[in-house]
């Protein structure tokens, strides 16, 4: 069913569910491999982080991409001035960036390494 709503329906939390799950599975299995040890609440705490961490993803994706269009006249003049490459990826990952940097006092890959 979460299969079907996220294949056929698009649906995103299906979409973010399913990921989340992905990459708890892969993760699982790399600790069995490497005779890592957790317990079941640090799996829980990290799948429930993944799951809201790509849905915010997505709506911060969309929001930005909505701004993107309604700013299309002056987007040259705002990567130029914020010295932004990439189009629309670099606007992204720019606004992101600084997200982060707001809210938590550093970049995303100085933060990952407390998540993750």
């Amino acid at each position: 069913m979460i299969m079907y709503a996220a294949v056929i329906g698009m649906r995103r939390q299906a979409i973010a569910l399913l990921a989340a799950a992905l990459y708890e599975t892969l993760e699982r299995r790399a600790d069995h491999a490497f005779g890592i040890i957790r317990d079941e609440d640090e799996y829980i705490q990290k799948f429930e982080f993944r799951y809201a961490s790509i849905l915010l993803n997505k709506d911060l994706r969309s929001a930005i991409g909505e701004w993107i269009e309604e700013n299309q006249g002056s987007l040259q003049t705002y990567t130029k001035q914020y010295s932004i490459k990439g189009g629309q990826r670099g606007i992204y990952a720019s606004a992101l960036g600084r997200i982060y940097q707001l809210l938590f006092g550093m970049q995303k890959n100085r933060l990952m390494r407390f998540w993750m």
